[in-house]
């Protein structure tokens, strides 16, 4: 919460540390409880957007849009195409985990900087599956749910991989809360909120740290749907679209309550992706048909100005905020 010191405001997500007697105050308590804590990582200004499909193509395309809709430089291509992947954005390098290419599904790691280069040679790590989500908490890549299908044996995950932006798994894989594909993810600090999904079409709310472990009880909020995009602004995950054609905005805080009222804005669609860029939530692409559309949506659920259509239009793409 921001507060005053000195008859100075010191806002809630300052990342700058105030002084006291000449030491750096980076953490400030009230009867034994936080109340406010120096945000130590950047605000995020870039929307990195990977992958997808079209028609028949799988893409390796990387988009980047900037917290007005712009087109940032031109588009790229690195690493596999594929789709159903997911995206977590930690410091300046974004991590995109999973996919498919029917009827191969992936376990593979593309990291990719705001520059739109691949960093490094990708990696293969944890459960190949499609259709999970992933959040950035601090220095980790939280990556939940997914599915596949082989030999038409249906395995729907629960499960948490947790990788760093070097692109190795951190620790062993775990199973928390309910096991389900189509989610969508935000990173609230140190909690990721992970929300809706399939089967069948879901209203939950699954809360795990860094760790990999399921913070408290799940929840169930809002309008039950899948093919939802998630975006993280400060303490307020902002959740968009979803399967069959919505323009919902869900709002879920990291106690996994509901923040205010839905509200429905942009152009209804699904499976599309989304990244938190300061206070401005930015979400891409989508379907159906195949879009190329900018739907920019503040913490409040209100519209940021007008959409805009940019670089090349697909869906089951993933994005992260560097």
């Amino acid at each position: 919460m921001p507060f005053y010191f000195n008859n100075t405001l010191i806002p809630e997500d300052s990342a700058n540390a105030f002084t006291f007697n000449g030491v750096d105050i980076t953490q400030v308590f009230f009867n034994n409880a936080s109340i406010w804590l120096q945000n130590l990582i950047a605000m995020a200004t870039t929307g990195v957007f990977y992958g997808g499909f079209a028609s028949t193509t799988a893409y390796n395309r990387i988009t980047r849009i900037n917290s007005s809709g712009v087109l940032i430089g031109s588009e790229t291509n690195v690493g596999t195409g594929r789709a159903n992947l997911a995206g977590a954005g930690i410091g300046t390098t974004g991590v995109f985990y999973g996919g498919i290419v029917n009827p191969t599904y992936y376990n593979i790691v593309t990291r990719i900087n705001d520059s739109g280069t691949l960093i490094g040679s990708q990696t293969n790590v944890g459960t190949a599956r499609h259709g999970l989500a992933g959040a950035g908490l601090g220095t980790t890549g939280v990556f939940y749910g997914g599915t596949t299908t082989i030999s038409k044996v249906i395995t729907n995950y629960n499960r948490v991989t947790r990788i760093n932006d070097s692109g190795t798994l951190i620790g062993s894989e775990t199973n928390v809360g309910t096991a389900r594909y189509y989610v969508a993810g935000a990173g609230l600090g140190t909690t990721g909120v992970f929300y809706a999904g399939y089967i069948p079409n879901s209203n939950t709310v699954t809360r795990i740290n860094d760790s990999g472990t399921l913070i408290g009880s799940e929840t169930n909020v809002g309008t039950a749907r899948d093919y939802v995009a998630g975006a993280g602004l400060g303490t307020t995950g902002v959740f968009y679209g979803g399967y069959p054609v919505y323009n919902i905005v869900t709002r879920i805080n990291d106690s996994g309550t509901l923040i205010g009222s839905q509200t429905n804005v942009g152009t209804g669609r699904n499976n599309l992706a989304g990244a938190g860029l300061g206070t401005t939530g930015v979400f891409y692409g989508g379907f159906s048909p195949a879009y190329n559309r900018i739907t920019r949506i503040n913490a409040s659920g209100v519209l940021i100005g007008s959409e805009t259509n940019v670089g090349t239009a697909r869906y089951g793409l993933a994005g992260a905020g560097l």
